[in-house]
């Protein structure tokens, strides 16, 4: 079973979520406020969702916040080895003959 690790704050104050707040701003494109959008589109969510990881990841770490350790060189990859991976390598349960029975 792969080991997991999270990176745990022990603080939540407001500087956590500016942080957060800051890198949901900086991915917000100037064509995404062309069409009037002020969050990135959708399709992006996986994109969004690293990046502000990310952006936490690196601040819990620069505040002394984080409790896992060693501190991960590539914070990036970090995040994206933690998520949720949604690509399987087939939806279709394994199915069996019944004896007897006519496929």
């Amino acid at each position: 079973m792969k080991r997991r690790l999270y990176v745990l704050l022990t603080l939540f104050s407001a500087y956590v979520c500016v942080c957060v707040l800051q890198a949901l701003a900086g991915l917000v494109s100037e064509a995404d406020l062309a069409e009037g959008r002020i969050y990135p589109p959708l399709r992006m969510v996986r994109e969004v969702s690293t990046a502000l990881a990310t952006s936490l990841v690196e601040y819990a770490y620069e505040q002394g916040m984080a409790t896992a350790y060693p501190e991960p060189h590539d914070k990036e990859d970090f995040v994206r080895q933690h998520q949720y991976n949604t690509d399987y390598e087939d939806f279709v349960p394994n199915t069996y003959p019944w004896p007897g029975m006519v496929d």
